[in-house]
């Protein structure tokens, strides 16, 4: 993990470094509908990255020769060996990452929520962030889903089937895939124009545009969802 400056300065002094910088994005860093921020960047060097640049070599010579390809990063990384040895989660070589199926995951358009919340924060993030393991997320393209998780409707099941822990919610997996997505959710033309609305406000900081937008949102699912009155009181209140 390196700050803003370390990776300005790891680019300016070899350009072929931001192929492996990603942005790196902490749990906390999240609000509702906003596209997060990050101030944090991962150098990542996945399993299997140094074979496909350099072949299967012995670790002396690999490193030799991804230090000749991308010298400002091994020269930063050569700091830091000894710590990165003693990871148990390393790839083939010690300055790779643990093998993993979706870092590609992460590079593609996807909803991210807490793993840890007392209110809906789910958000949408278009510019390929990774995280840690206290955000979990969905790729997908479609607002739409983003509109429907932060919806009322959607908290409130939450609420009666999530496990509470200090005053929150415990989001894992399982609550979240178990939720009952009606088909006409998906790609659903008002609630995704809806939607972008609000992600363009909140891109441009007008929080005040969206106070009629979210309760839109709120009223359109519960039509799709066929909800009396009365149980829109109820979720409502």
């Amino acid at each position: 993990m390196i700050d803003t400056g370390t990776k300005d300065r790891l680019i300016s002094e070899d350009p072929k470094s931001a192929e492996i910088i990603k942005p790196f994005l902490a749990g906390r860093d999240i609000k509702r509908y906003q596209q997060p921020v990050n101030d944090k960047w991962l150098i990542l060097i996945p399993f299997g990255f140094t074979k496909k640049i350099v072949g299967k070599l012995p670790e002396a010579e690999a490193f030799r020769e991804m230090s000749s390809a991308f010298p400002a990063i091994f020269s930063f990384l050569q700091v830091h060996e000894l710590k990165a040895k003693a990871r148990g989660d390393k790839g083939d070589y010690w300055w790779e990452l643990r093998p993993c199926d979706y870092y590609n995951e992460f590079e593609k358009p996807k909803i991210l929520y807490q793993e840890i919340a007392a209110y809906s924060t789910f958000v949408y993030d278009r510019q390929g962030l990774y995280t840690n393991n206290k955000l979990f997320l969905i790729p997908t393209d479609d607002v739409s889903l983003l509109g429907f998780l932060n919806s009322k409707l959607v908290w409130f099941y939450l609420n009666n089937t999530a496990n509470g822990l200090r005053g929150a919610l415990a989001l894992q997996s399982p609550y979240i895939l178990g939720l009952p997505v009606a088909e006409a959710l998906i790609n659903n033309a008002d609630i995704s124009f809806t939607v972008n609305a609000i992600l363009e406000a909140r891109e441009n900081k007008s929080l005040d545009s969206t106070t009629d937008l979210e309760p839109r949102i709120d009223h359109l699912i519960y039509q799709l969802y066929d909800l009396t009155p009365e149980e829109v009181a109820m979720v409502g209140a």
